[in-house]
C-alpha cells in the first residue's frame, strides 16, 4: 500500500543475495515499517522459498517479496512466536540498556533453525544513549546468521554512528485515498468515516485504523463540542475539562491530534467546507467556525503544538494539559 519503492529495494537485495546485516527503515508510525521487517524474515527463511518451490503470485500482502506466508516457519514469524524473530519495543518511552545486553547474550548462539535470525528494534529512537553504544558493538561486528531491523521516523533521532552501520530505507506516507479504500474493503467502514479517518490519518493506516474506533467517533464529537463551549465556561469546569483528557494518559497524543483536526477544520471551514478533514462532523466544525475568528484559532493551533512539544520533553503532563484548556478557553 503505497510502499511499492521500499519494497522492490527489499525484494531486489533478496535477489541478488547481498544481504546488509542491518537495516533502518524510517517514516511515520503505522505505514508498515514493522511488517516490511516481518516480511524479509519470511523471504529469508520461507520453507518453500528456501527449497525453491513455486510461490503464490502475488505474495501476500503483494508485498513483492518472496514468502508463501502458509508454511510453518511464515506463519510462526506472522504470530510473533518464531524464537529466531526478536522483536523489543519501549518500555514506557525508553528501551533501557539491560534490555539491549539481555539481546545481546541471546544472538550469541547460532538460532535455532531458522537460516537467518531477525531481530526487530521498533521505535529505535527510544533507546538511551548507554543501550544505543551497546548494540553499536553488534552492529559493528555482527553476529553471524543475524539480521537488525530499527525503525524510527527519523533518521536524525538516532545516534549518527547507529545510522551509519545500517541500509536506509524511507517510507512513505500512505495517500488518503488508498487508506480509505483499504477501510471500507478490510474493515467495512462506511464510506464517509472512511474517508475521514483517511484524511485525518496524515498518511498513516494504523492511525486511520484507530480513528475509526466506536469510541474515538464519540470522542471526536464530544472534543469539537467542547472547544466551542469551553470559552463560555466558568475556569472549574475548563479545569475539569482538562481532568477528564488526563484520565486517559495513554492516549493523550491521540487526543491532541483531534483537536488540532478539529481547529484545522474550523479555519478551512471559512473558505473552503468541501476541504475539510472531519467530513463525518460537519456541524460541530461549523459552529467552532462560525464562533472563532482566524487569529484565535490560530492561537490555540499554537497552543496544541506547544503541549505536544511539552509532553515530548517529558513534562509534567497535569499542568501542560491544564495550561492547554485554559489557552482553549481564551482565559491566557
Amino acid at each position: 500500500m503505497d510502499q511499492e519503492k521500499p519494497l522492490r529495494t527489499l525484494a531486489g537485495i533478496l535477489a541478488r543475495g547481498d544481504i546488509p546485516h542491518a537495516f533502518l527503515f524510517t517514516g511515520i508510525d503505522g505505514i508498515g515499517k514493522r511488517s516490511a521487517a516481518m516480511g524479509f524474515a519470511m523471504a529469508c527463511n520461507c520453507l518453500a522459498a528456501v527449497q525453491e518451490k513455486p510461490l503464490p503470485v502475488p505474495v501476500p500482502g503483494d508485498s513483492g517479496l518472496p514468502f508463501c506466508g502458509t508454511c510453518r516457519i511464515c506463519r510462526a514469524i506472522a504470530a510473533g512466536t518464531h524464537p529466531d524473530v526478536i522483536t523489543i519495543a519501549p518500555e514506557g518511552n525508553a528501551i533501557k540498556i539491560g534490555r539491549i545486553r539481555e539481546l545481546i547474550e541471546k544472538v550469541a548462539f547460532r538460532p535455532h533453525e531458522a537460516k537467518m535470525r531477525a531481530v526487530i528494534i521498533s521505535d529505535a529512537w527510544a533507546m538511551n544513549p548507554e543501550a544505543a553504544n551497546a548494540l553499536l558493538k553488534s552492529l559493528e561486528e555482527p553476529p553471524p546468521q543475524t539480521l537488525f531491523f530499527l525503525t524510527a521516523e527519523h533518521a536524525s533521532d538516532l545516534l549518527p554512528t547507529v545510522v551509519s552501520r545500517c541500509r536506509h530505507i524511507r517510507f512513505a506516507p500512505v495517500s488518503a485515498d488508498r487508506i480509505a479504500a483499504f477501510l471500507q474493503q478490510h474493515h467495512g467502514v462506511d464510506e464517509k468515516a472512511a474517508r475521514s479517518a483517511a484524511l485525518m490519518s496524515g498518511g498513516s493506516v494504523a492511525r486511520a485504523l484507530a480513528l475509526t474506533d466506536v469510541p474515538l467517533g464519540a470522542w471526536r464529537q464530544w472534543l469539537a463540542a467542547e472547544l466551542a463551549a469551553l470559552p463560555s465556561r466558568p475556569v472549574p469546569l475548563v479545569l475539569a475539562f482538562a481532568e477528564k483528557l488526563q484520565k486517559n494518559k495513554d492516549q493523550i497524543g491521540q487526543w491532541l491530534g483531534m483537536i488540532q483536526t478539529c481547529l484545522y477544520d474550523a479555519v478551512v471551514w471559512k473558505y473552503q467546507p468541501g476541504r475539510i478533514m472531519n467530513i463525518d462532523m460537519t456541524d460541530a466544525v461549523a459552529a467552532l467556525s462560525e464562533q472563532e475568528s482566524i487569529a484565535s484559532l490560530g492561537r490555540k493551533i499554537d497552543a496544541v503544538v506547544a503541549m505536544e512539544k511539552a509532553l515530548n520533553r517529558n513534562l509534567n503532563p497535569r499542568l501542560a494539559t491544564e495550561k492547554l484548556a485554559l489557552e482553549l478557553a481564551n482565559r491566557l
